[in-house]
């Protein structure tokens, strides 16, 4: 009775313990866009009936609820198909056939898929699964026939199953690469208190890097494009490293989910941060992934070359072929998500000196330990200063390192990396000195914990880690939700679940940054629940190239599917209605020009705000009012420019509207940059004079162009709007300018410059900036992934638009 009713205080401790971690995580949307707060409810009342089940049946518990998160997650019918591709892929590797002849027919199978991924032919509902497919059971065949042909131990049919079918996985594609042996031998083989507290705690470490990574990505990085000093450069370089804290975050609450079911697996990092050397590093970091290269790559190699060659040889043969397979499995998970290949010289570049460090590590230490004396080192203040050196020298190599895997390009590294150079003395003076206080401060903490000073804090920290983990959590969710702290837009960022389109360009940049953004995954899914064939962006479809600088244009009489939506064209290449191209006298024609807002990115022709402003004016004031749509996705100021003396013009219009959107000026410098660096800017005059003053070329990196044009952003704007007035002046044309602000972005800093610009020029002004003030984003947005406006969006633009006309009336001479 009494170990009962321990057990029962024990239960109640650890929901009550989950309940906390699951509010902090929906509490601060952690990693929402993997969906995992949709699961969080099924793993807390999954615990909760699987904690008192008969050891005997818990396995299965956990294969069937796994299963039914994938068929929440995926709708009933991809998650079935999910399922059966698993199982069978697992059938083939137990065959009653030679070795040899599955593994010949896995590999075939593999490169049926990879031809699905790489759109060589398609297969209903295939192109939606392959990601989880590749990244669940293809990542881990390896390690699986590993085990199946050397070491199979097991009977176990529900054990083989739920190692494919992992929980956590089904969220996170980057899920760490476990080992079958591990994941069999670690179930239930400790205490289960003591497997379910290290759960507990895991996923609580997870949750803090988590919140910790949210917190340094919305106000510390920088994207390269920020990067224009010695001070900036070096922020970058230390924050795009420290992100690594996602993966770990990401993998602890995996790890930790895993052991609420009885999966008491081993450490996955190892204070990486800490790391003396580049094979300390290796050893370190990732533990998983590393463990099961050495496993299938480095030992079968370095013990079929033992005895053959000399000892430093089969070192530097292993190592080699280790890291190069190391190479080739990271481009092959990256393939199975994104479904095409990373950038192969930084690819190539940072596996290659990587790889080459730890080689003359390991052959350093080899010599080394040949030559070692039997006498032990005293510890003294110079091994201590050497210990903590060597951590802090690792950490900014690995920082240079690291920046390799978060450019676009090699140029753009060496241009960001001539900014070591443009510090003054000042700037590496407070570099230094911060530099030396981290230092200081790190020598000091060895110090003390090698006397022993420090171990009674650690004592009482591993006596009462519940207390304080839970404490911790509950301090920042009270502290966050005081009605003072909570207003406070730090508080709020760090609680959205929303990005910007210039966050979203930061989120992309890395090699795991763009593995861990979902996007695609759920474009896929949603494209799959709306039984729509067509790809989200199949826009193009819809477009032609073109000579000068808009680069494209829609092709006439086009009837697509678009993000889901009928995308029709008319005879002239508009997303419109068809149009007489000589005009009434008696009719008012206004000619839209502008991006994916105006174009209508997301909704039906009849719902973009250009086509109901036509119908409500000519509905409120009795008249013929026509109203063009020249607009395309991803024109701006510099395309409406063009169009606007071409295009336009042909169509006779009495007034014409551009449509600026939140920084204009960052735009038209973007665009500039994008025209040089792919060197299609010449049928523009203005820039063509720009390039030649400025002695810029395409051969330089997009980011080194964007930083030599963007302190003439306003001159282009205001050269472009400049353009556009005194064409509408010759051809007696009224010039409008509206702002129409963009969803899940603040209005910028040039916001009221830019107004200011438009008015000095002459243009008839009409700011939109209130019309999303009132509606939740949630409410407006086409979808999660996708912040231009939907339907309800394009009326509320419609209705502030047409209430400005009607208020500049005689101005516009309607």
């Amino acid at each position: 009775m009494y170990r009962l009713g321990k057990s029962i205080y024990s239960y109640i401790i650890y929901l009550i313990q989950l309940f906390i971690l699951g509010y902090f995580l929906v509490e601060f949307n952690i990693e929402h866009q993997s969906e995992l707060s949709k699961i969080i409810s099924f793993i807390g009342i999954g615990f909760a009936i699987h904690y008192w089940m008969p050891k005997k049946l818990k396995l299965s518990f956990f294969l069937i609820l796994s299963w039914s998160i994938t068929l929440y997650i995926l709708g009933v019918l991809n998650g079935l198909l999910l399922i059966g591709s698993g199982l069978t892929l697992i059938l083939m590797c137990h065959l009653p056939i030679k070795f040899n002849l599955r593994l010949i027919l896995i590999i075939a199978s593999i490169i049926f898929l990879v031809l699905v991924r790489g759109d060589i032919f398609h297969i209903d509902y295939l192109p939606i699964l392959i990601p989880y497919i590749g990244t669940m059971f293809l990542m881990r065949l390896a390690l699986y026939l590993f085990e199946v042909k050397y070491n199979d131990n097991s009977n176990n049919l529900i054990e083989r199953i739920s190692y494919f079918f992992i929980i956590p996985n089904i969220c996170f594609p980057i899920f760490p690469l476990i080992d079958f042996k591990n994941f069999s031998q670690t179930y239930f083989k400790s205490d289960s208190k003591i497997i379910y507290d290290k759960a507990i705690n895991r996923i609580f470490r997870g949750a803090i890097h988590l919140l910790i990574y949210k917190f340094i990505y919305l106000n510390i990085t920088l994207s390269p494009l920020e990067v224009d000093g010695f001070y900036s450069f070096s922020q970058y370089l230390v924050v795009s490293y420290a992100l690594i804290i996602r993966i770990s975050g990401i993998f602890h609450l995996c790890l930790g989910i895993l052991g609420l079911f009885g999966f008491n697996l081993p450490k996955i990092f190892d204070n990486y941060f800490f790391a003396s050397s580049f094979s300390n590093l290796w050893q370190r970091i990732n533990i998983y992934w590393k463990d099961a290269l050495m496993k299938v790559v480095y030992y079968p190699i370095y013990f079929k070359l033992k005895g053959k060659l000399s000892t430093q040889n089969v070192l530097i043969i292993s190592i080699i072929v280790l890291f190069l397979v190391n190479w080739l499995y990271h481009s092959f998970q990256w393939f199975w998500i994104k479904g095409d290949l990373p950038y192969l010289p930084l690819d190539l570049t940072f596996w290659g000196i990587f790889g080459f460090t730890v080689l003359i590590n390991s052959l350093y230490s080899h010599n080394k330990r040949q030559k070692r004396s039997l006498t032990p080192n005293a510890t003294s203040l110079k091994t201590n200063i050497y210990a903590v050196a060597k951590p802090i020298g690792m950490f900014f190599f690995m920082c240079l390192l690291w920046m390799i895997w978060t450019s676009s390009s090699v140029s753009e590294w060496l241009y960001l990396m001539t900014h070591i150079g443009s510090g003054t003395i000042e700037n590496w003076l407070v570099f230094i000195s911060i530099v030396s206080i981290v230092f200081c401060l790190a020598l000091l903490i060895k110090i003390l914990y090698d006397k022993g000073k420090l171990s009674y804090f650690i004592k009482i920290y591993y006596k009462n880690i519940k207390t304080i983990h839970f404490s911790i959590l509950v301090i920042i969710l009270i502290t966050v939700n005081i009605p003072i702290i909570k207003s406070n837009t730090a508080i709020i960022n760090l609680k959205s679940k929303n990005i910007n389109a210039s966050d979203k360009n930061k989120m992309e940049r890395g090699y795991y940054q763009a593995l861990l953004n979902n996007d695609d995954n759920a474009m896929n899914l949603w494209q799959s629940k709306s039984k729509s064939n067509k790809k989200w962006n199949k826009q193009n479809d819809a477009y032609q190239k073109t000579n000068d600088i808009t680069l494209k244009e829609f092709k006439p009489n086009q009837d697509i599917i678009f993000k889901g939506k009928k995308l029709t064209t008319n005879s002239y290449g508009l997303r419109d209605i068809e149009y007489n191209i000589e005009k009434d006298s008696k009719t008012t024609r206004m000619v839209l020009l502008g991006g994916s807002y105006e174009m209508g990115s997301g909704v039906e022709n009849h719902q973009k705000y250009e086509h109901l402003t036509e119908l409500i004016l000519n509905k409120s004031l009795q008249d013929s009012i026509e109203i063009l749509n020249l607009a395309a996705g991803g024109f701006h100021v510099i395309e409406s420019e063009f169009i606007a003396r071409t295009k336009a013009l042909s169509f006779n219009p009495d007034i014409l509207i551009y449509s600026a959107h939140s920084n204009e000026i960052d735009r038209a410098v973007k665009k500039v940059t994008l025209l040089v660096s792919t060197n299609q800017y010449h049928s523009s005059k203005f820039i063509c004079n720009l390039v030649n003053e400025l002695n810029i070329n395409s051969n330089m990196s997009y980011t080194e162009l964007y930083h030599k044009i963007k302190p003439f952003g306003y001159y282009i704007v205001q050269w472009a709007y400049q353009s556009i007035y005194k064409t509408c002046k010759k051809n007696n044309i009224k010039p409008v300018l509206i702002y129409v602000p963009v969803l899940g972005g603040d209005k910028d800093h040039s916001f009221n410059e830019t107004i200011q610009l438009a008015k000095q020029i002459g243009f008839i002004t009409l700011v939109l900036d209130n019309t999303f003030n009132k509606t939740p984003l949630s409410e407006l947005i086409v979808a999660p992934w996708d912040y231009h406006p939907n339907q309800k969006g394009h009326q509320l633009i419609a209705k502030e638009l047409v209430n400005k006309i009607l208020l500049h009336k005689k101005e516009l001479n309607i």
